[in-house]
């Protein structure tokens, strides 16, 4: 196969990847205005290219970064049939929706698989057992101290990380001298607009219950190492280039209900930024495309192990986040419908080299 024609099958790829993410399942009318945003500042599908960028820059030992963990709670308090807004609850009530958390754990998966790096995982504390149990049931050996991890092969870091806003540059500065991560990978994990604030979908501010990880996030990108963001709406962590997408499209995208008057639109841009209907799956994609650029298929997750994997996410105390329930879900998906697109995923970047063999000249391949 000559550079011309894989380059094509590779673009390809992508391309068919990001159109099976950006599905809308909820037929609410925002997924395609918002992918077609980001692809116009856009040298070519999204996840591939993300995908592309890691694989050029990760090496072994390298430490990657997985930010993750959005907090799910009663934001809206029932009182005398009114609903309020006071966060009449506290921390501990909070759980991680399971979209993101167990992706995290897959991504940590593929980190230590298929580059031999170094995966750590950084969210709430409320989220820590949920996504230790999600890399466990990853195959991680999990542990909460990074010099221990770093003495054994196969393992992941899982370290909460502060909400206080005052405390968290010199956290995420230290970490930063500590780790010297190479990268740093948001999955559904909340960021804050330009007046500091972070949000829920419907305006709501959840800032007092945010890790505070846009700090870490930042200093790696402004230290030269390579942010990639995952979302799938713009008010996640590494989003910034769809800031004023959803103004123009999210509701809530130009005026939140907090009274900041910021939006709900993250404001730090990553520097590869994959969107997709359900953040999960956006993230599946991207490691369906390390599968197909490393040459390693298993870096995609088999349905067994998504499963296992979910299942242990739910045990560990995440819930899904439109339902507030614990069950396999991820954004009101039945788990079913992600297994689906997995296996889908695997065909896509496995059925161009076979047609290859078979027919090279519908390819352009001269004899």
């Amino acid at each position: 196969m000559d550079a011309r024609v894989k380059r094509n099958i590779t673009k390809l790829i992508g391309e068919n990847l990001d159109r099976l993410i950006t599905i809308d399942w909820r037929g609410q009318g925002l997924i395609h205005p918002l992918y077609r945003a980001l692809r116009e500042s856009s040298e070519g599908p999204l996840a591939m290219g993300a995908a592309e960028k890691f694989v050029a820059r990760i090496r072994e030992k390298d430490v990657v970064l997985i930010l993750t963990g959005f907090p799910v709670g009663p934001f809206d308090v029932l009182q005398n049939g009114k609903f309020v807004q006071e966060h009449a609850f506290r921390d501990e009530m909070l759980a991680p929706e399971t979209d993101g958390v167990v992706a995290a754990a897959l991504i940590a998966r593929a980190v230590d698989l298929g580059f031999k790096a170094r995966p750590v995982v950084l969210c709430e504390e409320e989220c820590c057992p949920a996504a230790k149990a999600s890399c466990a049931a990853a195959g991680l050996r999990v542990f909460d101290d990074f010099q221990t991890s770093m003495l054994m092969p196969h393992t992941v870091t899982v370290v909460p990380f502060t909400k206080d806003g005052d405390k968290a540059p010199a956290e995420a500065q230290r970490l930063f001298e500590e780790l010297h991560p190479r990268a740093a990978v948001s999955i559904e994990r909340p960021g804050r607009n330009e007046k500091g604030h972070y949000h829920m979908a419907n305006g709501r501010s959840i800032s007092d219950f945010v890790a505070k990880l846009d700090e870490l996030f930042e200093l790696v990108g402004q230290a030269g190492g390579l942010t990639i963001g995952i979302g799938d709406l713009g008010n996640e962590l590494g989003m910034g280039a769809l800031k004023e997408a959803t103004r123009q499209t999210i509701f809530y995208g130009r005026k939140c209900q907090c009274g900041c008057g910021g939006g709900i639109g993250t404001a730090f841009p990553a520097d590869a930024t994959i969107f997709g209907a359900i953040s999960e799956d956006a993230a599946y994609a991207f490691l369906a495309c390390l599968a197909f650029l490393t040459g390693h298929s298993e870096l995609l997750q088999s349905s067994e192990m998504e499963l296992r994997v979910l299942e242990a996410c739910c045990a560990g105390g995440a819930v899904d986040g439109p339902s507030g329930m614990g069950v396999p879900w991820i954004d009101y998906l039945d788990v079913q419908n992600h297994l689906h697109q997995i296996e889908l995923m695997r065909e896509i970047i496995q059925s161009p080299s076979r047609f290859f063999y078979l027919q090279p000249f519908f390819y352009g391949e001269k004899p």
